[in-house]
């Protein structure tokens, strides 16, 4: 018998739907998301929302929610998240969102809210800034598929000036911006105030993740915040900074996805 005290851990997944250097798993986080998805089908395990696990961290659902669940979540949301879009010389690319429409599965699109700021990324980084548009976003956060949340004001990124570095967002202020600005900038676009937070680069501050987000919710909104830190979620786990894995960095192979799988299975 399963005891209704214990519970197991929840692998969070990322990808990054512009990561196209080529047209199979290794190469390309279309390749694996699809592929990834069909594992987690074959494993027995069950595709949860991003916003339900918060609820399971934090205590609002009953222990044995999150059971051999995994939980897909892309970031900065590229066009290529949306819509079918040929690149560069690799051909048609498969959106995001026909991948997991398919497998009737859920993934949460953290947005860098400065239309600005994805605009230069777009152009500096992709050689489109309609790459990077925000045209798709309401479509897609009224649907059932997915679910725009709040990646940063402009991400700290050099195509804007930035840093490259998340870790200088640490006074009041500057936070200010990269969350709540972010966050009244995102609703306009979508309808609904975005209430999850990841991270640009993965990093974060003390101030940001100790003091800004805790203590400020009644301003910024937001629930929780992820990191990128290469573990898996916990029940009663600091829901300001929520780990996940990173297709390509902590995986590359579907070998080596199905042993991060295996590993959240067996700990139920």
């Amino acid at each position: 018998m399963i005891s209704n005290f214990r519970t197991g851990k929840v692998p969070v997944l990322t990808y990054h739907s512009q990561n196209i250097a080529g047209n199979d798993y290794a190469s390309n986080n279309r390749y694996a998301l699809a592929s990834d998805l069909q594992s987690i089908a074959d494993a027995g395990m069950r595709v949860l929302a991003l916003s339900d696990l918060i609820d399971w961290v934090t205590g609002k659902r009953p222990a044995l929610f999150a059971r051999n669940a995994v939980v897909l979540t892309c970031d900065d949301a590229p066009k290529f998240d949306f819509d079918n879009v040929p690149y560069r010389d690799y051909g048609l690319q498969e959106s995001f969102r026909s991948i997991v429409q398919r497998h009737k599965a859920h993934i949460t699109c953290f947005a860098i809210a400065s239309p600005e700021a994805r605009a230069r990324i777009g152009a500096d980084a992709l050689d489109d800034a309609e790459l990077m548009t925000d045209a798709w976003w309401a479509e897609a956060d009224h649907s059932d598929w997915a679910s725009i949340e709040n990646h940063g004001w402009d991400h700290c990124h050099p195509a804007v000036g930035g840093p490259g570095s998340f870790f200088g967002v640490a006074d009041y202020e500057t936070c200010r911006q990269q969350v709540q600005i972010a966050a009244d900038s995102i609703a306009r676009v979508t309808g609904r105030r975005p209430a999850l937070f990841a991270y640009p680069f993965g990093e974060s501050s003390d101030y940001l993740r100790d003091t800004y987000l805790p203590d400020f919710t009644a301003e910024h909104g937001m629930r929780a915040a992820v990191s990128t830190d290469p573990e898996y979620a916990e029940r009663d786990g600091n829901r300001w900074n929520i780990p996940r894995f990173i297709c390509g960095r902590d995986w590359s192979s579907p070998d080596e996805f199905r042993t991060i799988l295996l590993a959240a299975k067996r700990s139920w």
